[in-house]
């Protein structure tokens, strides 16, 4: 897209300049998770990938959007003021946010989600909440036999009962582990992409629909 549009004398703005991005650490595969929050093991293993999945901390989504603020800035500098208060809203909003996301899932009964996409990094440092994903960050990066079995003795262990399919996709490997454990499946929005479902929701719509999710899912 950048390339396409570079001789179209347009400003190419990178809504994630100087956020820190986590990087893909694989604690999905990572089957030693004690229940006491401590989600550092030496069994995880990285690809060298970051989490592209910014947008879903509220706290980073307001660095995104102050990017954005400064572009339009400097391109429409008379219109400042309006910019700014548009800016200021957003941030507030964001802010309720993300206390509804920390009260929802702090003073929840458990702190583990099985997932299908390991999409949800940034929920994990921000609520100290624990994925045990099935695929990695790519949807289509998915476990070996061996992973695949370990998950499913994980969950078992965990005795959890649900699943979170992504609302746009759902792998084959993820049916098995459902099949396998006859477990629950609810669903998640990574926001990744919009469905035609989706019209009419903006962010936030989609953003308390994944915590009335999670709190269900962490509140048996």
């Amino acid at each position: 897209v950048v390339s396409a549009v570079t001789e179209e004398n347009t400003m190419i703005v990178e809504a994630s300049e100087g956020i820190s991005l986590l990087a893909n650490s694989e604690e999905e595969h990572d089957h030693d998770h004690d229940h006491d929050h401590d989600h550092d093991s030496e069994d995880s293993h990285s690809h060298g990938d970051e989490d592209p999945h910014i947008w879903l901390d509220p706290i980073r989504a307001i660095s995104m959007a102050e990017n954005i603020l400064h572009a339009l800035v400097e391109q429409q500098p008379e219109n400042e003021e309006y910019f700014q208060a548009n800016f200021d809203e957003l941030k507030g909003d964001l802010e309720e946010l993300d206390a509804a996301f920390h009260e929802g899932i702090e003073n929840s009964e458990l702190d583990t989600i099985l997932v299908s996409h390991a999409a949800y990094g940034y929920w994990e440092e921000r609520y100290d909440l624990h994925q045990l994903a099935v695929a990695g960050l790519s949807s289509t990066d998915e476990p070996s036999q061996q992973e695949l079995a370990q998950i499913i003795q994980t969950a078992r262990d965990y005795n959890i009962d649900t699943i979170l399919f992504d609302t746009t996709s759902t792998s084959t490997v993820a049916q098995v582990v459902q099949t396998e454990l006859e477990l629950n499946v609810r669903y998640l929005h990574h926001l990744s992409t919009i469905r035609d479902e989706d019209a009419g929701k903006d962010y936030f719509d989609l953003m308390y629909e994944n915590l009335d999710v999670l709190k269900e899912v962490l509140n048996p």
